[in-house]
């Protein structure tokens, strides 16, 4: 988690409790928790596969749009 929150530049305890909270929305446990590690629990695999779905699909709509408005503009 510490390392997970120096990637994306925030304090370790706001993202556990982003995470904490999802876990709570989603009535579902993410990650397998003890003193010296974390892992993800099936759910929090598959979750993380279908957000990584999701932003691939985002990123090749985003494409498609300029490829689009190029064509539009004749560029």
């Amino acid at each position: 988690m510490t390392t997970a929150a120096k990637k994306l530049n925030i304090a370790h305890p706001p993202l556990s409790r982003q995470f904490k909270q999802m876990e709570k929305e989603l009535d579902v446990i993410l990650f397998d928790r003890d003193n010296k590690s974390l892992n993800l629990t099936f759910e929090g695999e598959l979750l993380l596969l279908r957000a990584k779905e999701l932003l691939n699909k985002l990123d090749e709509t985003m494409v498609e749009i300029q490829e689009l408005r190029k064509d539009a503009s004749g560029i």
